[in-house]
């Protein structure tokens, strides 16, 4: 299973920390995580939640990440069409 991103963004806040290219790597391979649906250090139930809304293409996927101490949420929402933000959780 893998999730349809659609259009990805990020904030200004995550692109100031994570902007030398070890943190570009980074945000890339937790990327590549939520594309794969791997949720990251969200609960179960979120889990299921986020496998169900990939599933019917509908509603909202939230994920939590870690990254240097710093925890980075990556959203998709699915109406109408999909766009996936990532951001700090404090910019949330």
């Amino acid at each position: 299973m893998k999730i349809n991103t659609g259009r990805i963004t990020s904030t200004s806040g995550l692109m100031a920390k994570f902007s030398d290219a070890r943190g570009i790597a980074k945000l890339a391979k937790i990327l590549t995580e939520y594309e794969n649906c791997r949720w990251g250090k969200t609960d179960r139930d979120d889990w299921k939640m986020n496998d169900e809304a990939v599933e019917s293409k509908g509603g909202r996927v939230v994920a939590l990440y870690i990254v240097d101490g710093s925890r980075i949420f990556i959203i998709t929402e699915y109406t109408p069409k999909p766009i996936t933000t990532i951001m700090l959780a404090e910019e949330y």
